[in-house]
């Protein structure tokens, strides 16, 4: 019997709450269910949408990032969605595609938060 979960992620993972505009890519019209990042890492978003986007989709993001003069944009393959009872879905989303820059800058930053506690 298993009594821990063991965790595969490679980067530390950050709660926050900020909007995020996305798209799927190989669709024409943008979403508009207001959708907002659970968290984050410097290897991806967790994020909540009111959208059901199937896996291994891709996605463009955009996020505006407390403490940086650009917003975040990356491209992102959705690994994982959970239905919500409440409504909407939890998607977990890889970055595929993401500025080496911004990718150090919230590692840092996740880190950084992190110590604090």
């Amino acid at each position: 019997m298993k009594l821990f979960k063991r965790e595969r992620r490679r980067h530390i993972r950050l709660r926050a709450h900020h909007l995020i505009k996305y798209k799927v890519i190989k669709r024409s019209e943008p979403q508009d269910t207001h959708p907002f990042i659970r968290d984050i890492s410097a290897g991806g978003i967790l994020f909540h949408t009111g959208e059901y986007i199937s896996r291994d989709s891709v996605i463009e993001v955009k996020v505006n990032i407390p403490l940086h003069p650009r917003p975040l944009e990356a491209t992102c393959r959705i690994a994982w969605i959970k239905p919500l009872r409440i409504g909407g879905f939890d998607i977990g989303a890889e970055f595929i595609k993401i500025d080496k820059e911004m990718q150090e800058f919230l590692d840092k930053r996740i880190i950084m938060a992190h110590k604090r506690k």
